[in-house]
């Protein structure tokens, strides 16, 4: 038998965490890359609330396979961690807004409850 870690315990693991975010963190790179080599400026300006949460839906369904979790488990973390991350990016800080959502993105792909979907 396999020992459990305090944090596995009790709910949430830190490895699916840390693998779901760090899946997420090279898919919006590789994402960011691909768009500013296809796309114009002015797509960004007039798309870009299409472009930008579409590149996060993605991004999360990357995070949470490499997580080990479910596609549902991908959208729900999408849009849990999308609404904060669109608060802050409506501040006016657009990496503020990413920072939080990967925050968020990571906390529940470590969740108990996201392994449940």
């Amino acid at each position: 038998m396999q020992s459990m870690g305090i944090s596995e315990k009790h709910g949430f693991d830190r490895n699916a965490a840390l693998r779901g975010t760090l899946a997420a963190v090279l898919a919006i790179v590789v994402i960011a890359a691909l768009s500013m080599v296809v796309l114009q400026h002015q797509d960004f300006v007039d798309w870009g609330f299409l472009i930008g949460p579409a590149a996060w839906v993605i991004a999360c369904l990357v995070g949470v396979r490499a997580a080990g979790l479910k596609w549902t488990a991908g959208l729900i973390g999408a849009v849990v961690a999308g609404v904060p991350s669109g608060l802050a990016t409506l501040t006016g800080f657009h990496w503020l807004g990413m920072v939080v959502g990967l925050v968020v993105f990571a906390a529940w792909c470590g969740s108990a409850r996201a392994k449940t979907l």
